[in-house]
């Protein structure tokens, strides 16, 4: 995600504590989505800590930045916006805008605290 930022975005100055904060609180929660489940049973699965079997996942990476809509627009608000990401719970595609500034947060997200 911060290469992508650095590309797209050089005025968003990445080092301050502010955007540091953003960033990883935006990581987080994306994180957290049911659909990585299998992907943090995995971690513990592999190295033998415990011994279960593990559905196929994809990777957050693959989910959330390689969008097979090429030129896919932010769905927040009718914002138009080319998407910077696709969200991880209401997989809706955001733009940064809306994401990182804006501190996207779903109704769904609210619903499973």
């Amino acid at each position: 995600m911060e290469d992508k930022i650095r590309r797209m975005f050089p005025d968003f100055k990445i080092s301050t504590r502010a955007h540091i904060g953003c960033l990883l609180n935006q990581a987080i929660e994306q994180l957290r989505a049911p659909r990585y489940s299998s992907l943090i049973k995995h971690a513990f699965i592999k190295p033998g800590y415990i011994d279960q079997d593990y559905d196929e996942y994809q990777t957050p990476d693959h989910y959330c930045f390689n969008f097979s809509k090429i030129g896919a627009r932010c769905e927040d608000n009718d914002c138009g916006k080319l998407a910077f990401i696709r969200c991880s719970w209401c997989e809706k595609f955001i733009c940064f805008n809306h994401f990182i500034i804006k501190l996207h947060s779903c109704q769904i997200i609210i619903d499973c605290k």
